[in-house]
């Protein structure tokens, strides 16, 4: 892997951005008209307008099918990431800490990778 699609905003979108960075990986931060100036969007390598659809949701149900509809329309090029963040979307909020371990470990599979990351954490506690 050499670059990561970042279809988040706020907090953890600059965290994967900064993590990104500093495990040698190429980062890519789509984005909407709102967040242009949104501090991941300043951070990440590339960065891409998107136009949001805007999807009218009658039933709770109709939720979860029309998220991942959404996101594979905004994502349609990389399986991964579409693949790690519908994961998330599943995942109830009280399991979000696991689901993001269990993302990280696919995007962190080899040796080097987690000695980078390591290291990244390790001076970020400091």
């Amino acid at each position: 892997m050499r670059k990561v699609l970042i279809a988040n905003r706020g907090e953890i979108a600059v965290r994967v951005a900064r993590a990104c960075r500093d495990a040698g990986l190429a980062s890519v931060a789509v984005y909407a008209d709102s967040d242009r100036d949104a501090m991941h969007v300043r951070l990440a390598d590339e960065a891409y307008a998107i136009r949001l659809v805007n999807r009218v949701v009658d039933e709770p149900a109709e939720l979860l099918p029309t998220a991942h509809a959404m996101l594979d329309e905004i994502a349609k090029g990389s399986a991964l990431a579409v693949r790690l963040t519908k994961a998330t979307v599943d995942a109830p909020p009280a399991a979000h800490p696991q689901v993001d371990l269990a993302n990280q470990a696919v995007l962190f599979e080899d040796q080097e990778k987690r000695d980078r990351m390591s290291a990244f954490l390790e001076r970020r506690r400091d």
